[in-house]
């Protein structure tokens, strides 16, 4: 291989085709790389979210002496009741935040002047999720087993979708 000196290379056309070939291949990989980064720091992230979330809602649960008060698996399946009404009635607390009556934006909307109250349709969102998370619980999943089967069940809904179903 032949050394040629930074003038020389400069204008030698194979090398500098290769040179700017190289470069633009390196750039390439940069971007590759910290993309692939960000993505495994953002999975990283998420992954400690719901754990936080999940040990937040626990703790919170146990502090109220929820939990300890589910002896027998009658208390269980009481308590799952109190969670699945408590769920509903926080869907309809969601559902009254939107403008789901609302005339001008709904083919059969009866009441024209309901807005959506982006603000507290967040706030009940939330409140749905700290009965989804009560619920997980008591059923004795931890947040990588709610991880897990969300990753699966979406997989298995990608695929429906796909299929036509």
């Amino acid at each position: 291989m032949m050394i040629l000196e930074d003038d020389e290379s400069a204008e030698h056309p194979i090398l500098k085709e290769e040179n700017a070939f190289l470069i633009n291949e390196n750039e390439k990989l940069k971007k590759y790389n910290k993309e692939i980064t960000d993505e495994l720091i953002e999975l990283k992230m998420k992954e400690d979210l719901l754990v936080d979330i999940y040990n937040h809602q626990k703790h919170l649960q146990l502090h109220l002496g929820t939990l300890q008060k589910i002896k027998t698996e009658a208390d269980k399946q009481e308590y799952l009741n109190m969670m699945f009404l408590a769920l509903f009635d926080e869907c309809g607390e969601l559902m009254r935040e939107t403008a789901f009556k609302n005339s001008n934006l709904m083919k059969f909307g009866w009441k024209k002047n309901q807005p959506l109250n982006y603000d507290n349709a967040k706030k009940e969102l939330i409140d749905i999720l700290h009965f989804v998370f009560n619920i997980a619980i008591v059923l004795g999943m931890k947040p990588q087993e709610i991880h897990d089967i969300y990753i699966n069940k979406n997989k298995i809904n990608v695929e429906r979708k796909n299929e036509g179903y």
